[in-house]
């Protein structure tokens, strides 16, 4: 079994957290990995937001009655972007219209599934431990 493999069969959400930085060096892989994930029409109709600010992750653990996000060194949160491809096009001449229709919210949500799936798989090939906060 390959080391990829291993660490898809040892997944574990984690929910507690060293006060630890990651280091630039690793952010900066991970965040390429997300930028070459594949998706649904080649279009990347997702956007993430790092939320670096400890108030705002404190904020957000209120709203979510989640604590263990204030401890958390890095959390990105993934969104539907079908706007900024719509600007892209209209810049180009294009204007499509289609940017707020259900197919492309599905292809950006794919997207942004994708995307994150494969952050916490190269997460876990650092060593690494993450969780999905739905």
């Amino acid at each position: 079994m390959n080391q990829t493999i291993t660490h898809q069969l040892n997944h574990r959400a984690i929910r507690r957290f060293t006060d630890e930085k990651v280091p630039e060096a690793m952010l900066e892989t991970l965040a390429q990995v997300v930028n070459r994930t594949a998706t649904s029409v080649g279009m990347q109709s997702f956007s993430v937001i790092r939320v670096k600010e400890p108030v705002l992750r404190s904020q957000i653990a209120a709203i979510g009655r989640q604590d263990y996000i204030q401890q958390i060194p890095e959390f990105w949160i993934f969104i539907v972007d079908c706007y900024r491809n719509a600007m892209v096009a209209r810049e180009q001449g294009y204007h499509l219209g289609t940017e707020g229709d259900m197919d492309r919210f599905f292809q950006g949500w794919t997207d942004a599934c994708l995307a994150a799936q494969n952050l916490l798989n190269a997460v876990e090939s650092f060593g690494l431990g993450g969780n999905f906060y739905g």
